[in-house]
């Protein structure tokens, strides 16, 4: 019993004391997806090839070009009703690629989240 209640204690503990990191004096989840950890997402892909996009994220739903800048969008979204409750969730996602390189991006939704990895 006591040996349980030993291992059940450090389980809290140890999930209790990494579980989060601070960015910019804010202190962001490790475990929950995030907002911050979906832009740590997109900031990697700053200066990334548009075909190594295309490659790991697939097809884009949309794709313009205006003044010789290609745009490419990836719109994720699902509905949900609970209770007689309706509730819409979204990600729109664009990146701006010039001459072959991702060189801007931004996103809008209530559902571009993702868990943030701490860096070193």
């Amino acid at each position: 019993m006591k040996k349980t209640v030993f291992l059940v204690s450090m389980c809290i503990v140890l999930l209790g004391c990494g579980s989060y990191a601070i960015k910019d004096g804010k202190k962001i989840s490790l475990t929950e997806p995030t907002a911050e950890g979906y832009t740590q997402i997109l900031e990697g892909w700053e200066n990334a090839s548009e075909s190594h996009l295309i490659e790991r994220w697939g097809v884009p739903t949309q794709t313009y070009e205006v003044n010789g800048k290609k745009y490419l969008l990836y719109k994720e979204e699902n509905y949900l009703t609970l209770n007689g409750n309706s509730y819409h969730f979204y990600c729109d996602t664009t990146f701006t690629v010039e001459n072959g390189k991702i060189v801007y991006w931004k996103y809008s939704g209530n559902k571009c989240k993702a868990v943030y990895k701490e860096t070193n």
